[in-house]
């Protein structure tokens, strides 16, 4: 883990979490498709980005509602499938995004069970149901 100057504290807070998203991963999906070389995270000033083997980070240690960081779970989702793909035009996007966004819910399950995932659930439902169509013209 590679973290900005004056950021140790938080950074190790957040490096305690890797091992327990790893086991979640790896219990939920199988073995981490990288576990002959690394789990990397470097932090980098802009929000985030999924790189094989080692992901930008840039969250500024906030921790979701659930009181894991969103963020390095989100990215570390696509070292799964989501660099595995790539999709054709936008319309495809969400095969990509999607699968991270979904294994939130799923953590809280793991974490905290059925209660934890439904209401995750809902809360991401909720945001698809709030967004408003994209009219051009």
């Amino acid at each position: 883990y590679w973290f900005l100057p004056g950021e140790e504290e938080k950074a190790r807070a957040l490096f305690a979490e890797f091992a327990p998203t790893l086991d979640f991963f790896e219990s939920e999906v199988g073995p981490y498709p990288f576990g002959d070389e690394k789990l990397g995270v470097v932090e980098t000033p802009h929000k985030g980005m999924e790189h094989q083997t080692i992901n930008a980070y840039g969250n500024d240690y906030a921790k979701a509602p659930e009181g894991f960081d969103w963020l390095f779970q989100h990215e570390f989702a696509h070292e799964y499938f989501g660099n595995q793909l790539t999709a054709a035009n936008w319309d495809d996007y969400w095969l990509h995004e999607g699968y991270g966004t979904y294994m939130q819910p799923l953590y809280g399950r793991w974490r905290e069970g059925e209660a934890r995932y439904a209401t995750m659930l809902a809360d991401e439902r909720g945001k698809i149901a709030n967004l408003r169509p994209i009219i051009s013209g």
